[in-house]
């Protein structure tokens, strides 16, 4: 046979070098092997990616909801019937922001009833409206013009009671609005998804809180 190549070309048959047989299985294996460690490596990033933005998506959702609120209570008068304290001493409503298919994205709404049948509770936003009054000497006792105490607007110091956090003296419905200085309206929202309460689709969606003094 390389008889009959001789005499066709009149030159000797070359054989192939190494670089030009093309690439053998072992090494095509190892590339693959190599791609899928990379492609590993890489996956967690992606997720992690994804995971951030529903999470954003829903610290949004939830923010613009309790802001929502807030900002249309505060913008009514002082003395707004939806601000009065009708018993105790604080007003709370809840409202649920409920979907009514859950196979249906868009036709959410909110209601001052628990969705019932089918329909399902998104979200629970609880609105508490507590007054104060300012009577009394406002202090500042080492004259560094930060005042150091506010009659009606004082706080424990304890963090193990109840109500740390919050304003010790709250007036109770019926107070002459001659001595309502100060009406506090605080907006909770918390993510209640059937019963995963809490639970979003990445994990805990935290609540947001935010409250607000409105002067007389």
């Amino acid at each position: 046979m390389e008889m009959d190549l001789l005499m066709a070309t009149g030159r000797r048959a070359r054989r192939p070098s190494r670089g030009e047989a093309g690439i053998g299985l072992v090494e095509a294996l190892i590339a693959m092997a190599l791609l899928l460690v990379v492609a590993i490596s890489i996956l967690p990033l992606f997720t992690r990616s994804m995971s951030n933005n529903v999470a954003g998506s829903q610290s949004t959702q939830i923010a613009n909801q309790a802001r929502r609120q807030l900002e249309s209570l505060y913008q009514l008068p002082f003395n707004n019937q939806a601000l009065e304290i009708t018993a105790g001493s604080e007003r709370l409503t809840t409202d649920y922001f409920s979907s009514g298919d859950p196979k249906v994205e868009g036709d959410e709404y909110w209601t001052a009833t628990a969705p019932s049948g089918t329909a399902r509770t998104v979200w629970t936003r609880d609105t508490t409206i507590r007054q104060y009054s300012l009577g009394g000497t406002v202090t500042d006792s080492d004259a560094d013009g930060v005042l150091d105490f506010i009659p009606g607007l004082e706080d424990s110091d304890d963090p193990g009671d109840d109500d740390y956090g919050y304003f010790d003296s709250p007036l109770d419905a019926g107070t002459d609005r001659g001595f309502i200085h100060i009406k506090e309206v605080e907006v909770l929202l918390q993510y209640s998804e059937g019963d995963h309460t809490g639970e979003g689709l990445v994990g805990p969606v935290p609540d947001m809180r935010i409250r607000v003094l409105k002067p007389f």
